[in-house]
């Protein structure tokens, strides 16, 4: 399969001297996450919301981070300013599971699609996923294994009480963008890093505890279930992290990653 057959062809774009403000009023308007920037109309990069957030001071980069206040006129006001410009790209043409290793390898959440330097596309992480699960509903793939076989067996959890700063400490000291909430040994809710990133930057961040923010209606699945059932969970919620529970307990953690990975493996020669 090629990443012609799962890019979005024509995908909607930024300028690059659009305000922050502006791109990220688009971003919501459309629901993205990531949008590539053009100068004129050639692709100079890609910005994604994190970092206009960051940039407009309502995401802070680091809970810990003791940065110096930064006078309003010394910040970018411009997209041109904050785009990433090291921008991996793939061809039309191209496998799907080159594009699969790309986003593994590099944890990125997209990838332009261009032909002799022309943006024609964009594809996600999202689009890989609901690509695999179509192959293996259509019969065209068959290595489709249980969740129980992909997730992550060791689960780091949080309790409902934790302080915002510890928790996203244990996000950065075990690598993990999400974070299962347990109390007393029963799934209360999942929180992100993003989560934790957002309510930092509030004036009150010091009284809110995970229980303020965590979401309290989570998406699980059965160590049982075919992992192309998981991956069409994730793109249905359009959630990248799934906790896996064998009736009340938790067995497990299935990333989008390890999802992807699989698909490095079985999607080259469909």
């Amino acid at each position: 399969m090629k990443v012609s057959a799962i890019m979005t062809p024509d995908p909607v774009t930024v300028p690059a001297d659009a305000s922050l403000a502006e791109a990220l009023a688009l971003m919501d308007s459309q629901d993205f996450r990531h949008l590539p920037v053009l100068d004129g109309t050639a692709l100079i990069g890609v910005v994604s919301e994190r970092d206009l957030l960051e940039a407009l001071g309502r995401m802070p980069g680091d809970v810990n981070a003791e940065a110096p206040d930064v006078l309003a006129s010394d910040r970018a006001t411009t997209v041109r300013e904050i785009v990433h410009r090291e921008v991996r790209t793939v061809e039309p043409a191209e496998h799907v599971d080159v594009a699969a290793a790309v986003f593994l390898g590099l944890k990125i959440g997209c990838l332009p699609v261009t032909h002799d330097g022309v943006l024609e596309g964009i594809i996600t992480e999202m689009d890989l996923l609901a690509a695999y699960e179509l192959l293996c509903r259509n019969g065209r793939l068959k290595d489709d294994p249980t969740v129980e076989h992909k997730m992550t067996a060791k689960v780091t959890y949080v309790e409902p009480g934790m302080s915002l700063q510890d928790a996203f400490s244990t996000c950065l000291a075990r690598g993990v963008r999400h974070l299962p909430v347990l109390d007393r040994g029963l799934i209360a809710g999942i929180v992100s890093d993003r989560d934790l990133r957002a309510a930092a930057s509030s004036s009150h961040a010091e009284a809110i505890h995970l229980s303020d923010i965590m979401a309290q209606q989570v998406e699980v699945v059965d160590p049982d279930a075919p992992l192309s059932e998981a991956a069409r969970r994730m793109v249905d919620q359009k959630i990248t992290t799934l906790p896996v529970m064998r009736q009340d307990e938790l067995v497990g953690m299935l990333s989008l990653s390890d999802v992807l990975a699989h698909c490095v493996s079985v999607m080259r020669e469909v």
